[in-house]
C-alpha cells in the first residue's frame, strides 16, 4: 500500500484565522536592573479569567553576598476603588538567593484571578541586581 500525500497551499487570511484559534502569549518585563540592596515590590500584572501558566523568570545577577528570598502576592480587585489586602501565595518553595549568581522560575498554573506581584525581601542588606519577566497564556 502505497500513501498518498495531498499538498495545499493557505492563504494568509486562513493563516491568520488559524492563528486566532490558538491561545495568545503574554510576555512583560516588570522588573530591569532592579537592585538586590533593600526589599522592593514588583510592578503590579493583572490575571484575567482566562490567563493561564503564568510565570514569573526571575534573573539575579552580579550577586555575591545576598540570602534575599522572592514571594509572590496576590490580591482580588472587583474595581479601582474595591480590591483585598495582599496576600501571599503558598508555593512549594520560596526561591532564595544562595550568594551567587541564579535563575528561578516560579510557575503558577491555574493562578487566581486578581493582580500579582513579585516581593523581595533581604535580611541585613546584601548585593546584586535581578530582572523580572512574567509570561502567561492567554486562552
Amino acid at each position: 500500500m502505497v500513501a498518498s500525500f495531498r499538498l495545499t497551499t493557505r492563504t494568509a487570511t486562513q493563516h491568520q484565522l488559524l492563528r486566532d484559534d490558538m491561545p495568545t502569549k503574554i510576555v512583560k518585563k516588570i522588573t530591569e536592573g532592579q537592585s538586590l540592596s533593600e526589599d522592593f515590590v514588583s510592578q503590579i500584572v493583572p490575571v484575567g479569567p482566562y490567563v493561564d501558566n503564568i510565570a514569573f523568570n526571575v534573573e539575579v545577577k552580579d550577586v555575591s553576598d545576598n540570602t534575599g528570598v522572592f514571594t509572590v502576592e496576590h490580591r482580588i480587585v472587583k474595581d479601582l476603588l474595591r480590591f483585598s489586602a495582599w496576600a501571599k501565595l503558598c508555593l512549594s518553595f520560596d526561591p532564595k538567593i544562595e550568594s551567587k549568581d541564579q535563575v528561578f522560575l516560579i510557575y503558577l498554573n491555574q493562578a487566581p484571578i486578581g493582580e500579582l506581584r513579585v516581593v523581595f525581601t533581604v535580611p541585613g542588606g546584601g548585593d546584586g541586581t535581578c530582572d523580572i519577566w512574567f509570561s502567561g497564556r492567554d486562552v
